[in-house]
């Protein structure tokens, strides 16, 4: 979510102009892909259905990095609209199946609170990366690599929950 609090800034520093239907794009992308969560989890397990979405984060990155224009942006949108619709529920029912039930509304607070934190920290650390570099742009490319590292620690975290024999619903 930081990363969006750079992209109005983005356009204006590749003079892409008016990015105003990259979010309502994006918005929609999100509120539609949240609507359609319970089916997408009928066919697919939750690892699944994050490989699935962190691939498109991939793309979605890389895209805007390498963007020659606002169209590109645009078509991207939906994309990260996506992308967030199913992680954030994702990530929150992951987060609530891990406590006892007596604990998950402070476990939720909690973890509404640190993304709140954590996007606030995140845009003032990626508008800073881009002052160093001189160009935004280099937040989306920084992003696409830690998204694929992202990638790969999920590929081999069954591994290595195998190897210490715990299965994966206790993580």
């Amino acid at each position: 979510s930081s990363v969006n609090a750079c992209l109005a800034l983005y356009a204006v520093d590749e003079q892409f102009g008016n990015l105003s239907l990259f979010f309502i794009l994006f918005s929609t992308a999100n509120f539609f892909s949240r609507l359609f969560m319970t089916k997408i989890y009928q066919f697919f397990t939750e690892r699944q259905v994050f490989l699935g979405i962190t691939m498109l984060l991939i793309v979605f990155f890389f895209g805007i990095g390498l963007a020659p224009n606002r169209f590109w942006i645009f078509v991207l949108a939906p994309v990260f609209g996506v992308v967030m619709g199913l992680y954030y529920p994702l990530m929150a029912a992951k987060i609530l199946k891990s406590m006892p039930e007596s604990e998950q509304g402070t476990s939720n607070n909690i973890n509404m609170g640190l993304q709140d934190i954590g996007a606030t920290i995140g845009a003032v650390i990626w508008t800073g990366m881009a002052g160093v570099f001189d160009s935004y742009r280099i937040i989306y490319l920084v992003c696409a690599l830690l998204a694929i590292a992202m990638l790969l620690i999920v590929a081999i975290y069954p591994s290595v929950l195998k190897r210490y024999h715990v299965k994966e619903e206790q993580w």
